[in-house]
């Protein structure tokens, strides 16, 4: 049993002064306030927040390449992805995520990380995961690799979704759209058909599986969000009709601002040809305008940074509140990134928060980042399960 006293903690709902609460198996059995538990050890002027909850992260992603060309029949390539994944993992836990869902992996690697994680062989964050994209034919995440689950018809979207399950997945993702740079009758037509999307959708609720979908254009937003999506990654183009629809289904939006951000900041400093990495620039304004738009509208949003694609590097996943927070506030930003991404991943109530019953999963920063949202940035004090893991 440990317990703990401080001046300021961030509960994953609302600021608290002068606080205590303790902790006992890796689970938090009482919070109260500062004078409760005089022998607590005290953290002073410290800042205590739930650890982060990153919902898309590319655990098996290399932000210096890219991770989606990878030869599949060679065993030692496999081997190198395992050998990142799992170095991976530990900068993520460093970083103060301490949950995260990976959309997407070689293979579904970070199935087994997962397992791995759960089993105190690797030290990592907790994962919730997706295993292989679901991805249309001849898709944004494409190559020539046929088991890469490439559908065509519903029977094909049914089949990719069950083998996720098989696989031991926990939600699907399904790449609606291509990238920023894919033009047809709209900005990032939707490239699925809607009944393939249904069809997808309906073996993971069948199977207890959540779902997800890449799409940054407003057909695929809504016709995912009508088919019953948990949340929409990215959604670059949500107008006024788009966040209507997605309140009233209470879709999930997942906003991965630092995905634009970093391939502006880095990717166009490397590569400053790349078309991929203007397109990102030139819809930043429009993508921190729909994401503004949705949020105020109602539309429920949890965080992910889509850190592991290029040059989103998985130190700096925790910039993404910092984002976040210019455009709503710190408390927004904080909130989004604990409990309100716990609802999103039914870890409601155990992850995402310091109240009674839920994981002592929990950092301790050195300033407050109501003063300073940056400070999330800086090394930290990670606590997972009730121990001091960094």
């Amino acid at each position: 049993m440990n317990s703990y006293r401080g001046k300021y903690l961030f509960d994953g709902e609302k600021l608290v002064e002068n606080f205590s609460f303790t902790e006992e198996n890796g689970i938090i059995v009482n919070v109260g306030k500062y004078n409760d538990v005089p022998d607590a050890k005290d953290l002073g002027d410290s800042f205590v927040m739930p650890g982060i909850i990153d919902c898309h992260v590319h655990v098996t992603g290399n932000p210096e390449t890219d991770q989606l060309e990878f030869d599949y029949d060679n065993p030692v390539e496999t081997g190198r992805i395992v050998i990142e994944g799992t170095c991976n993992m530990k900068t993520i836990l460093k970083a103060g995520l301490t949950t995260i869902r990976d959309l997407g992996s070689t293979n579904g690697i970070a199935i087994s990380l997962r397992n791995g994680q759960k089993k105190g062989v690797i030290q990592g964050p907790h994962i919730v995961c997706a295993g292989e994209l679901i991805n249309y034919s001849k898709g944004n995440a494409n190559g020539n690799d046929k088991r890469r689950n490439y559908i065509n018809g519903v029977d094909m979207a049914r089949e990719a979704a069950r083998r996720q399950f098989a696989l031991g997945a926990d939600v699907i993702k399904l790449y609606t759209t291509g990238g920023i740079v894919t033009f047809g009758d709209e900005y990032a037509p939707c490239l699925f058909l809607e009944d393939e999307i249904r069809a997808a959708i309906q073996v993971a609720k069948r199977y207890g599986m959540m779902s997800s979908a890449h799409a940054q254009g407003k057909t695929a937003i809504i016709t995912c969000s009508n088919a019953g999506i948990s949340s929409i990654e990215h959604g670059v183009y949500i107008d006024e009709e788009t966040a209507a629809v997605m309140k009233k289904n209470q879709t999930f939006i997942v906003p991965t601002l630092s995905a634009p951000h970093f391939a502006v900041k880095e990717g166009l400093r490397k590569n400053p040809d790349d078309p991929a990495h203007k397109g990102s620039q030139s819809v930043i304004n429009t993508h921190n305008t729909s994401f503004t738009r949705a949020f105020k509208t109602g539309v429920p949003a949890a965080n992910g940074s889509d850190t592991g694609n290029g040059f989103n590097y998985f130190e700096n996943a925790p910039y993404e509140l910092v984002l976040v927070s210019k455009l709503l506030s710190v408390e927004n930003a904080l909130k989004i990134a604990t409990s309100s991404a716990a609802k999103l991943l039914r870890l409601e109530g155990k992850k995402g928060v310091i109240k009674k019953g839920a994981d002592a999963d929990f950092l301790v920063l050195r300033e407050n980042p109501f003063d300073n949202i940056e400070t999330v940035m800086d090394k930290k004090e990670v606590f997972q399960s009730g121990k001091l893991v960094i």
